[in-house]
C-alpha cells in the first residue's frame, strides 16, 4: 500500500472505560543477563597484548552505521506523532526490520502527543501508519520485500518475534486498529517462532518473551493450538521458580482467555504463584 500522509494535528476525543480490560501487558524489554562467572584462578589469563592481537576488529558497514543512527533517533522520541513524522521523513523502505519494530513499539506505548500530557488526543492519524507498519513488517518476515539490513539465514530471533507480537497486540488493544493485519502478522509470528522453539535447542525463550507472546495472542484472540502447545511445553521446561509474578499472572489470564488453561498448566502456574507470592500486588 502507498504510505499514508503524515500525521495531522490531533484533536480531543472522549475516552471510555470497560470492566473487561485485560491485565496490563508485561514489559517487552528483555531481562538483563546475569554477569558471567569469572574463570578459575588456576587458569592463567592471556596477556593483554596477546588478547588484543587475537581479537578481530568489528567491521561496521555504512548501512549498519546508518541503521544504528536511525535507532538512536527513534529512542529519543517522546510521543507517537514524532515517531510517525520520523518514519514519514526517512521512508519505511530505508528502515531495517529492527527499526520498523522499534517504531511500532514506540507508537504503541508513547503518549500520542507529549505537549498535552494526561489529555485525551485524537489518535486517528496514527491508525493508517500502524496498519502500514504491520503490513510492511509482515512482508519483511515473509521475505517478500528486501530489507536494507538482511538478518541472515537464521532469520528473525525469537525474542524479536515476541517483541513484535507484543507491540502489535498493544497497538490493537490501545487504539482499536483493524484486526485483520494484526491477526495476519501474529499468525506468521507463530509459524516462525514455533519452529525456532521446537527445533532449535539453542533457542533461549525467556519467561518474559513467553508471556509477551501469550498476552498478544490472547488480546487479539488468535488461537493456534499447536503454537499454544509449544509455549506450554516451554513453560514447564522453564520451571515455576523462573517465571516472575507478572509473567505468571499474564500467562494464566492469556491461556484462560484462549481456552488453553488445562489442569496441569494451572497447577504449574499456581506453584509459580506460591514461589513469588510476596511480589504480587492487589
Amino acid at each position: 500500500p502507498a504510505p499514508p500522509a503524515a500525521a495531522a494535528a490531533a484533536t480531543t476525543v472522549p475516552t471510555t472505560t470497560t470492566s473487561t480490560r485485560p491485565p496490563p501487558p508485561p514489559s517487552s524489554q528483555p531481562h538483563q543477563q546475569p554477569p558471567q562467572q569469572g574463570h578459575s584462578r588456576s587458569r592463567k589469563a592471556p596477556a593483554k597484548g596477546a588478547a588484543a592481537a587475537n581479537k578481530a576488529p568489528r567491521v561496521v558497514s555504512e548501512v549498519q552505521a546508518k541503521q544504528v543512527e536511525f535507532n538512536k533517533e527513534l529512542q529519543k522520541m517522546k510521543d507517537s506523532l514524532a515517531v510517525v513524522q520520523f518514519v514519514d521523513l526517512h521512508k519505511v523502505e530505508s528502515l531495517s526490520f529492527f527499526n520498523l519494530l522499534t517504531a511500532l513499539h514506540k507508537i504503541a506505548t508513547l503518549p500520542v502527543h507529549v505537549e498535552s500530557p494526561g489529555q485525551p488526543r485524537d489518535f486517528t492519524p496514527l491508525l493508517p501508519w500502524i496498519d502500514y507498519l504491520l503490513q510492511t513488517l509482515l512482508k519483511r518476515l515473509r521475505d517478500e520485500v528486501p530489507d536494507p539490513e538482511p538478518l541472515g539465514p537464521e532469520g528473525v530471533p525469537v525474542n524479536w518475534l515476541s517483541r513484535l507480537a507484543w507491540a502489535a497486540g498493544k497497538a490493537f488493544s490501545r487504539f482499536g486498529c483493524d484486526r485483520t493485519p494484526v491477526q495476519d502478522l501474529l499468525t506468521e509470528v507463530a509459524s516462525q517462532a514455533q519452529g525456532k522453539i521446537q527445533q532449535d535447542t539453542r533457542c533461549q525463550l525467556k519467561p518474559r518473551d513467553l508471556s509477551n507472546l501469550l498476552w498478544a495472542f490472547a488480546v487479539v484472540e488468535v488461537h493456534i493450538p499447536s503454537f499454544l502447545t509449544a509455549l506450554k511445553v516451554k513453560l514447564f521446561e522453564l520451571g515455576p521458580t523462573a517465571v516472575r509474578s507478572q509473567d505468571v499472572a499474564n500467562c494464566a489470564w492469556s491461556l484462560d482467555r484462549l481456552g488453553a488453561l488445562d489442569a496441569a498448566t494451572a497447577g504449574h502456574l499456581c506453584q509459580g504463584t506460591l514461589e513469588h507470592l510476596e511480589y504480587f500486588r492487589p
